[in-house]
């Protein structure tokens, strides 16, 4: 099926760009099919949840981010995620946050074919959330980036 995106509808991505329902254009129905188009700094704010289906993503540019696991309740997990991500993509670093609507500890990670988080200073962090015009982060800054990356020896072990 080939389905031009032009013929889609489309709608305005929150983070800054377009996202294009291929799947209503083309009639499919037992899958969807989506183009997130996002302009440089933008983010998707496509959140979901898969708890058996599969995901198909094309990363053209930019990085991946996503949520992988308790590090603590289900390191199997981890260790075959983070291991799938890197027969994927050259540049894949976990790190970990805290969600306590997970129950606390949680590790994720950003993959790119080029882009490496730990490359960034806390104040060339802290200068893009300026430049962005972000306001009232209650969590993020360039002191919690850098120490998001900084893994305990037992996390190390299980993305090693």
């Amino acid at each position: 099926m080939i389905i031009d995106p032009a013929s889609a509808p489309q709608d305005h991505a929150e983070g800054g760009g377009v996202i294009v329902y291929l799947s209503e254009a083309g009639g499919l129905t037992q899958f969807g099919a989506y183009l997130d188009m996002l302009m440089p700094g933008a983010w998707s704010s496509q959140r979901h949840w898969h708890s058996a289906e599969d995901e198909f993503l094309y990363l053209l540019s930019g990085a991946l981010t996503l949520h992988v696991a308790s590090p603590i309740a289900h390191p199997e997990r981890i260790r075959a995620t983070i291991a799938q991500l890197r027969s994927v993509f050259p540049v894949v670093i976990p790190y970990l946050t805290s969600i306590p609507l997970y129950g606390g500890l949680w590790m994720m990670a950003c993959c790119s074919r080029t882009l490496d988080p730990r490359t960034l200073t806390t104040l060339q962090v802290d200068r893009r959330i300026a430049q962005r015009g972000l306001q009232d982060l209650r969590y993020y800054n360039g002191d919690t980036h850098r120490a998001a990356l900084a893994l305990p020896n037992f996390v190390r072990a299980l993305v090693a």
